[in-house]
């Protein structure tokens, strides 16, 4: 019995062995300037226009100074994601993920969000906003 015990164990792979067994080649995701790849274009700048509008908002109602190390944090995530989703490298989310960073700046550097920030904020509304109606995304954004 233990010789079949031995026998059987050895035709089981090792992990290393399963692992090399297996050949994955995954297709390259291209956006392409055909119907698809501009829906997924308009896709993730509607999704970063999104965001962006939520953050500034965010930003904007924000009543407790200073802000809290979870909310600094919260800015410092939502902004590295509004990045991440700038796939297109558009030169509008660059500009507003710009301002973002301004007003990160401010916050880390434990200064007042005074006038300036809150006139940073205003401008990303309106630019989202203008952005939006442009590109005909403004009804994935939350007004």
């Amino acid at each position: 019995m233990k010789k079949n015990g031995i026998k059987f164990k050895k035709m089981i792979p090792s992990k290393a062995q399963f692992r090399d067994s297996f050949s994955l080649d995954r297709a390259p995701f291209v956006l392409t300037s055909d119907d698809l790849g501009e829906g997924y274009r308009s896709e993730f700048f509607g999704k970063t226009l999104q965001k962006a509008f939520s953050l500034a908002r965010y930003v904007d109602s924000y009543r407790e100074k200073p802000f809290t190390t979870e909310a600094k944090a919260f800015i410092h995530k939502e902004i590295e994601l509004l990045d991440e989703l700038n796939v297109n490298d558009n030169s509008d989310a660059n500009e507003v993920i710009g301002y973002f960073k301004e007003i990160k700046d401010l916050i880390l550097e434990g200064r007042s969000l005074g006038g300036r920030s809150k006139g940073i904020v205003r401008l990303i509304k309106e630019k989202i906003v203008k952005v939006a109606v442009e590109q005909d995304l403004l009804k994935m954004i939350d007004l």
